[in-house]
């Protein structure tokens, strides 16, 4: 019998808009059971099983192969759609667009899905509705993988960051991809983070920061505040689709520069102009100032910023072995 991975007519330790479920065990986050499966949800939205996906991207590591993990994931979860793949040379102005088929099958590092952007009718976000944060709104998750765990052997998924905008209603009819990228402005963003299998060794000399990780399913949850924003870029220059679009129509997700990432009680956007930026001295992630993902911050693609992971306590230094997996629910 398949996991359950995204939830339809049930509920799992549902808590209030304002609960806090923050620095709490998989575990602390669950009921014991279901008591009714037929009954609707009290806040008449889906679930993301994030535990099972969890378990589900645990058991892939940096070396499986993108068709692999694309293929596991769209068959596991229902209506899941990968919709871009970020790596080493390819964060912003370097992913480029294409349309797969079916939409969200992005099978390799460097493209997304320009359909989903294009149709928002046909690829609308199913409403978010995670433990602690603001429900029926626009969201995505970046899944990441970095090679420089202890061993060999070790799992490699550094762990999933749910955003989710406050400020942007979704229907689940008309809404997608296209109204979190256009117009290109801050906004305000709350995370679910759950953490995967992948440890930091203080030892390992590509590896700085914490010399402890939480256990896979360790989650975290980050409420909006007015200065908590995120934009991809200043310079992304979006078309009223979401996306670049060069002289020679070649689609790019941005045209220069981009953040795909979330730092506590901050704004961050990536540009020249912008300072908000989340590069951090290596023992700044304590006191609730933590970060979370990767940018290019007014750099290539592959620049000096390019290859620093972080996952909250935890900061890879200059990994080029690493990729990030964009991905949303449709309805």
């Amino acid at each position: 019998m398949s996991m359950n991975y995204f939830k339809n007519n049930s509920f799992v330790g549902f808590r209030g808009d304002d609960d806090s479920v923050a620095h709490q065990s998989l575990a602390s986050n669950r009921s014991s059971g279901v008591t009714d499966l037929g009954a609707p949800s009290p806040s008449a939205r889906n679930e993301v099983d994030y535990g099972a996906i969890n378990t589900l991207l645990d058991g892939y590591d940096y070396y499986t192969s993108q068709s692999t993990i694309t293929s596991g994931f769209r068959s596991n979860v229902t209506n899941g759609a990968v919709w871009a793949v970020l790596g080493h040379g390819y964060i912003s102005n370097a992913v480029t667009g294409y349309y797969s088929s079916p939409a969200g099958n992005i099978t390799n590092v460097g493209g997304f899905d320009r359909g989903m952007f294009d149709n928002p009718s046909s690829n609308p976000i199913q409403p978010s509705n995670f433990p602690g944060l603001t429900k029926g709104c626009l969201w995505f998750c970046l899944s990441l993988w970095a090679e420089g765990a202890p061993i060999a052997a070790a799992k490699t998924h550094m762990g999933d960051i749910y955003f989710n905008f406050p400020d942007y209603p979704a229907d689940g009819s008309t809404k997608g991809l296209q109204h979190i990228f256009h117009p290109s402005v801050s906004k305000r963003v709350e995370a679910f983070v759950v953490y995967g299998g992948w440890h930091g060794d203080a030892d390992n000399s590509s590896l700085a920061g914490s010399t402890y990780h939480y256990e896979s399913g360790y989650t975290e949850t980050f409420t909006a505040t007015h200065n908590q924003m995120w934009m991809l870029s200043s310079e992304a220059q979006p078309n009223s689709n979401g996306y670049y679009v060069d002289q020679g129509g070649i689609a790019k997700m941005s045209f220069s520069n981009g953040v795909w990432g979330f730092r506590v009680n901050r704004n961050i956007a990536g540009g020249h102009q912008d300072l908000g930026q989340f590069t951090l001295p290596l023992s700044s992630a304590v006191n609730n100032d933590k970060s979370f993902g990767v940018q290019n911050y007014n750099s290539t693609d592959s620049g000096p910023t390019a290859d620093d992971l972080r996952f909250g306590e935890n900061y890879v230094v200059n990994n080029t072995n690493w990729k990030g997996m964009l991905w949303t629910i449709t309805a």
